[in-house]
């Protein structure tokens, strides 16, 4: 076991590399996304329209998940990603 200020060695620690880790994936995917836009893949934008359509369908599916599939802490932690 860890004594308190070793665990805050350790999460210090840890959020530096977490940091650095997370800044090396976005780079990675921006220049992911250049080369596919590149190769001709076309992105495209959804509507607000189609983004309301998309949020409902999304709740909907939740709810039936919750309690069943996914307990509710699991629900609650998707959604504090949001």
């Amino acid at each position: 076991k860890l004594s308190p200020s070793e665990q805050g060695i350790v999460k210090d620690i840890s959020k530096k590399y977490i940091h650095q880790a997370n800044e090396l994936a976005i780079a990675d995917n921006k220049k992911s996304l250049e080369i596919l836009k590149k190769s001709g893949v076309e992105f495209i934008k959804f509507s607000e329209d189609d983004l309301k359509q998309a949020e409902e369908i999304r709740q909907k599916v939740l709810a039936k998940l919750k309690g069943a599939v996914l307990s509710k802490q699991i629900i609650k932690s998707i959604e504090s990603l949001r």
